[in-house]
């Protein structure tokens, strides 16, 4: 089956005159905001027949690929590679977006508080930073004094910076990746362990 985080299709069956009709499968792991979504687009009469949603697991997504003549694919590379395999099966294009690792780069130039607090902000869609060695000290200092100011939403969900995570198996696979980061010598300036609190999974900054 194909899982991951969300298969998005043009259908040969639904085109229109002016383009294609786009057939949404978001991921399993994260409902909630699919009703909300549903409930959007219906107040929007001009995407009823060009916008659908359909809801499932990795069967779901896997079923869909016959039917479509694009695939775009957001997830892991395992699952990336059983979506390229099932596309090319379909003789259609498919393009995979597998995890990149999206740089953040701060210049000489650059404010260091002011670059810190962007990265920080950033940060869910940050792999990675490159900082010019002229100013990298005063930028690791502004960052990890920014990071440890940030609160998690315990035990209200109303307050505070950083929620739980929406899957404990992603939880797990982040902790791996720190503690697999630590034995190959990389330091933990701040945050660096899960915390289980109230039933929900926590990482601090």
């Amino acid at each position: 089956a194909i899982k991951g985080c969300g298969l998005a299709y043009a259908p040969r069956f639904a085109l229109r005159e002016a383009g294609c009709a786009v057939l949404v499968k978001p991921s399993e792991v994260t409902p909630r905001f699919i009703r909300p979504l549903v409930a959007a687009l219906t107040e929007v009469p001009e995407l009823q027949d060009i916008l659908a949603i359909v809801e499932g697991d990795g069967a779901t997504g896997e079923a869909l690929v016959s039917l479509v003549d694009y695939v775009a694919f957001t997830g892991s590379v395992a699952t990336g590679r059983k979506v390229a395999e099932a596309a090319a099966r379909a003789f259609i294009p498919a393009s995979l977006e597998l995890g990149g690792k999206d740089p953040f780069i701060v210049l000489a130039s650059a404010d260091p508080q002011v670059a810190a607090r962007t990265a920080l902000r950033a940060c869910q869609s940050i792999e990675r930073i490159y900082v010019a060695q002229e100013i990298a000290e005063p930028f690791i200092t502004a960052l990890v004094r920014e990071a440890s100011a940030v609160q998690l939403n315990y035990p209200d969900l109303d307050q505070g910076d950083i929620g739980p995570f929406i899957f404990c198996r992603q939880a797990e696979i982040v902790q791996a990746h720190i503690d697999q980061a630590v034995a190959a010598g990389a330091k933990v300036l701040t945050g660096g362990k899960v915390e289980t609190l109230g039933g929900g999974k926590y990482l601090r900054t």
